[in-house]
């Protein structure tokens, strides 16, 4: 018998688009531009320029640029 964390990773990695349902499949891409949407307005917060202040100094060097 595998474990749990075995199941899902095979599930994740031999599970295609096409097998999906529809609704499912909807949801799926609502999903991540809900996710980028909440990025993009949340990086605009005042919050996010403190937490980058004070996290910088341990971040290392800057490697790309959005």
């Amino acid at each position: 018998m595998t474990g749990a964390t075995e199941q899902i990773a095979r599930y994740a990695v031999e599970t295609r688009l096409d097998n999906l349902p529809q609704g499912v499949q909807r949801e799926a891409l609502r999903s991540f531009f809900n996710i980028v949407a909440c990025t993009i307005g949340g990086a605009r917060h005042e919050f996010v320029d403190s937490a980058d202040k004070a996290i910088g100094p341990f971040a290392g060097a800057p490697q790309a640029t959005l």
